[in-house]
């Protein structure tokens, strides 16, 4: 019997600026070799995930630490690189003690009767996101590039593209910010309460959106 139902994290989308992944799965694309430009390493104290999800009634927020990756960066443009984010490590920031313990152990999937209802870390301890290259984008008060990628979780892998700003600072670190952006759960198999796929929810389905913003701090 799933635990919790009260505190469950959903999934949401306050639209502001959308990714909309496509709906075939497809093998995630090393760009290492075809990138070009300097690289950087991700810091990962200057770097994390931040996601914010919503129900019919409530809302929750956390964080995803990023482990470790790469950015190509030749001149003004992101050639490459890749950002693997810390799913076991995942945080709820807005419950404290025993609610905050509860969500964090079901979206992790750490009971065996809940593995598979959101992201079951101790299969898939990490998500990795391919940077398979840039565009410049102009009038954007927020961004300055778009970014074509691959998002691999819960071993699915399929396109997304963000907006972010490039800031190259002084030349030997860069940092990426993306402005909020959403991807729709389901399209990485996370069904858990979603009215696509279950009926008579009523006031306890899960929006299938996650909003989403991404800060990477890379050095060389």
């Amino acid at each position: 019997m799933k635990r919790l139902t009260a505190y469950i994290t959903v999934i949401v989308c306050i639209v502001m600026s959308a990714c909309k992944p496509a709906t075939t799965t497809s093998e995630t694309t090393s760009t290492t070799s075809s990138a070009t430009g300097k690289e950087f390493k991700i810091d990962s104290a200057h770097s994390i995930l931040k996601w914010y999800a919503f129900k019919a009634v409530g809302s929750h927020e956390g964080i995803v630490p990023v482990l470790e990756g790469n950015v190509f960066v030749d001149g003004n443009t992101i050639t490459g690189g890749k950002v693997i984010l810390d799913m076991k490590n995942l945080q709820v920031t807005d419950l404290e003690g025993d609610d905050k313990l509860s969500l964090e152990s079901h979206l992790k999937g750490l009971e065996a009767d809940e593995e598979d209802d959101f992201f079951n870390t101790n299969k898939f301890p990490t998500a990795t996101f391919q940077i398979l290259g840039s565009t410049p984008i102009t009038g954007d008060a927020e961004a300055t590039h778009m970014v074509k990628g691959e998002l691999t979780m819960r071993g699915i892998t399929k396109p997304v593209n963000m907006r972010v700003r490039l800031d190259t600072g002084a030349g030997n670190a860069v940092k990426i910010t993306a402005p909020p952006f959403t991807i729709d759960r389901t399209e990485w198999g996370i069904k858990y309460e979603s009215k696509k796929f279950f009926e008579n929810l009523k006031d306890d389905f899960i929006y299938d959106e996650i909003k989403i913003e991404l800060t990477i701090g890379a050095i060389q």
